[in-house]
């Protein structure tokens, strides 16, 4: 199949290496303050290596228009007296779509004439100027660019140190050895649901991304002691910020892949107007095989789809309004009739399981200007997660027989307002605060057999709903007290009126410049976070006399302290260094003597919640974490991220245990390289290599799986076993070919574990044989994509 694959791409260099054009296209945009937000006029904008050299001067609402630039990748420098320059670079520029950039220029403290910084990359710095350590920012190119990524945000940003992934099927984000549950999403400043297909209940990971990258702008992620204006959340911050459509022409995005069939329009509502639409769709690619008879040879046909959209709407005198929104369904079923012992199916031998979920999000913002230096940013949403299943026992007539279901829904509706003050050069002030009301149900059902007369009835583990309102203040000051000193500090507050806990929490990060291009940084934060809604309205329904025994449980608690130190080298080569250190106190264990911790949530295949909770867990994590970059110039980029870290964790039993997320070290490489031919032709090159130490686990304890005909472990040596080591090679080949009339081709063709080396997924125990067997991840898997703008 590769061969063909492969065959068909030399082919398709042949056929499109035609005749010579030249071909141009626009790069413009808008050029803002960093920490107002307010628009700069008469900035200087340079196409760099260009001859004659072409600049251009931002009018007086801080607009550029670069023209007539050729195709390719293309940088440029920003300037402005007072202000440092910037260099934005890995423009990619093609003949279907023009390049709309929105630039941040940071005010000098001095007050001297403009001063031209060597290290001015903006790839290297975050989107919120709040970040002060463990922060990064990355872009959709990168999202397309890196091998095995799948243009997943998720799984791209497993190369980035401190981070690691639970398994090949899911995107699961594992940073610093904490559990994936302690993961915050936010996209357009609103904390979000899981936004992935196939989501599990209180998972924040799936196999699928909701997240289209063609509708993201440039966007953060956090690995620890994030600024005050985060919180619930213990382990990192994913912030997603959507792009504006072009709001000067229409432009359209075709592409059809193993991932989907999906197509994308954008553009402006009218031709006198600023306002734009951006508008995206997504269908199964795999499922409309399916429909069509094609046999796939998979042991579930997964079927889903998705939508985002985002309209922005620029007025003159009432600021800017902007409507957002992202949502998916998807489902499979896995048949007793086309099992197959070599893939995972949750079903045992006679079973068809029926599993499908829902999640998506609807908002409004609005953004006005009080002064140039001063704005406010409100924003209303409402998000929902659910999902459900069923369980069939197949019978000798074929027929079916219902044996169990769940059902599992959670509503949210959300305000999130800010006020953001640039007092002067040195100082600037955001107060804000989130508000969330929740709303929780769920509900399981198995058929059960009485003792004595074998008469079958539904009994209910969980059958219970709540709701609670959760609020969050914060307050946060960077304050620069010259160019090489900077303290970005702040206050967050957090209370759920469900049982009135609170938590006051501070953060702080101090930057000090050793050097023009060497940063001594140093960051603390306590941070707190609520328990799985369904954890505290949990009851037992096998217990008649069952009460919300978990009702109040207090935050689990995170102190953070990070060192880091940071080279900017010549040639865009970044070196990054951080240790860190977090230690967990108020962790929910059992009342009872057990090895159960929270810490451990989201490592099973099923998230099950017990009852009589108390907060007496404790736990740390420890580590170091090295990262050499080379951003991409010169047609190529590399990057190197090492992590060495250890987590640990007590239950109820005093016991230290490693926790389920404890593999000691991930090891990424990857890098690539662009051969430009004639004629608007590019190949791409790509490849990456991951070595990580396998998740620990608990063993099962067979006699006991055979009396209670189900996967039954032996708690007293929780993750006590550790899977192999965990090794995958993935390659990608993108070929690139532009035309005259406005329309750029990408095909790509991208191999996930070309050394079809067998990882362990997890270890899985058949009741009808009473043994357990491991079960593998993703051998070697191509994936092709053609995408078409024009």
């Amino acid at each position: 199949m590769i061969q063909k694959i492969i065959l068909a791409t030399l082919l398709l260099i042949v056929l499109t290496n035609t005749f010579s054009q030249s071909i141009t296209q626009t790069i413009r945009g808008n050029v803002i303050d960093k920490e107002s937000k307010a628009p700069l006029p008469y900035v200087n904008v340079v196409l760099l290596n260009s001859n004659p050299t072409k600049t251009v001067t931002t009018d007086t609402l801080g607009n550029f228009n670069l023209v007539n630039v050729p195709i390719g990748r293309q940088n440029i420098q920003v300037s402005f007296i007072g202000y440092k320059s910037a260099f934005v670079t890995d423009i990619q520029l093609n003949a279907g779509k023009e390049s709309v950039l929105q630039i941040e220029l940071e005010e000098n403290t001095n007050n001297l004439q403009e001063v031209v910084v060597k290290a001015g990359n903006t790839k290297d710095k975050t989107v919120n100027d709040m970040i002060g350590i463990s922060g990064r920012t990355f872009s959709i190119y990168e999202a397309n660019r890196f091998a095995g990524s799948q243009n997943d945000p998720a799984r791209m940003a497993r190369n980035y140190a401190g981070v690691s992934g639970a398994s090949d099927q899911r995107n699961d984000i594992i940073i610093r050895g904490n559990s994936p549950q302690g993961l915050l999403w936010r996209i357009e400043g609103i904390p979000v649901p899981n936004p992935n297909h196939f989501a599990g209940q209180g998972s924040t990971g799936g196999p699928i991304s909701i997240i289209n990258y063609k509708l993201l702008s440039n966007s953060d992620f956090i690995t620890g002691a994030f600024p005050a204006e985060y919180g619930n959340a213990l382990s990192g911050v994913f912030d997603i910020k959507m792009r504006n459509g072009n709001n000067k022409r229409m432009e359209r995005t075709l592409q059809v892949g193993a991932l989907g069939l999906e197509a994308i329009v954008e553009g402006p509502f009218s031709k006198n107007s600023n306002s734009s639409y951006l508008v995206a769709y997504r269908y199964s690619t795999i499922s409309i095989l399916a429909n069509a008879g094609v046999k796939l040879g998979f042991a579930s046909i997964p079927y889903y789809q998705d939508l985002s959209f985002k309209f922005n709407f620029v007025t003159k005198k009432a600021g800017t309004f902007k409507l957002f929104g992202l949502g998916g369904i998807s489902s499979t079923e896995f048949l007793d009739s086309k099992r197959d012992s070599t893939q995972f199916s949750p079903a045992n031998r006679g079973e068809n399981v029926r599993f499908e979920s829902r999640a998506g999000i609807v908002g409004l913002s609005h953004t006005y200007f009080l002064d140039k230096n001063t704005f406010i940013k409100t924003t209303i949403a409402t998000t929902y997660e659910g999902n459900g299943g069923q369980r069939d026992s197949v019978q000798k007539n074929n027929a079916l027989k219902r044996t169990g279901g769940f059902g599992y829904d959670q509503y949210k509706f959300v305000l999130n307002s800010f006020f953001n003050k640039k007092i002067n050069s040195k100082n600037t002030i955001q107060t804000g605060f989130v508000f969330e009301n929740i709303n929780y149900k769920t509900k399981d059902s198995l058929l059960l057999y009485r003792p004595n007369t074998g008469i079958s009835f539904w009994g209910y583990n969980n059958d219970f709903q709540g709701n609670t309102n959760l609020l969050q203040a914060y307050t946060q000051w960077k304050y620069k007290i010259n160019e090489a000193i900077v303290i970005n500090s702040g206050l967050h507050f957090q209370y759920l009126t469900l049982n009135n806990q609170y938590a006051v929490e501070p953060r702080i990060a101090i930057n000090y410049k050793l050097k023009e291009n060497q940063t001594l940084s140093v960051g603390y934060g306590l941070h707190n976070q609520v328990q799985p809604y369904g954890m505290y309205f949990f009851k037992n329904k096998l217990n008649p006399s069952a009460t919300e025994t978990n009702r109040n449980l207090e935050f689990t608690r995170s102190n953070q302290f990070i060192l880091g130190y940071d080279i900017a080298a010549k040639n865009d080569i970044r070196i990054k260094t951080e240790v860190y250190y977090q230690h967990l106190s108020n962790v929910p264990i059992e009342r009872k003597i057990s090895s159960y911790s929270v810490m451990n949530y989201g490592s099973g295949f099923y998230n099950v919640y017990r009852e009589n909770l108390v907060n007496k867990g404790t736990g740390y994590n420890y580590g170091i974490e090295f990262t050499l970059e080379k951003f991409f110039s010169n047609n190529y980029y590399f990057l190197l991220t090492t992590s060495l870290f250890n987590s640990k964790y007590k239950g109820s039993d005093g016991i230290e245990r490693n926790t389920s997320f404890n593999g000691n070290y991930v090891v990424n490489a990857l890098g690539g390289y662009e051969l430009k031919l004639k004629n608007n032709l590019s190949i791409l090159f790509d490849a990456k290599f991951t070595i990580a130490g396998g998740l620990h686990y608990t063993p099962i304890d067979l006699e006991a799986s055979a009396i209670n005909k189900e996967a039954t472990y032996k708690e007293t040596e929780a993750n006590s076993l550790q899977n192999p080591l965990y090794f995958k090679p993935d390659v990608k080949l993108t070929i690139r070919k532009d035309f005259k009339k406005g329309i750029a081709l990408e095909w790509a063709l991208d191999i996930q574990n070309v050394a079809n080396y067998q990882n362990v997924f997890l270890n899985w125990y058949d009741k009808n044989t009473n043994r357990e067997h491991p079960v593998y991840q993703n051998g070697r898997f191509p994936t092709v994509q053609l995408k078409l703008e024009f």
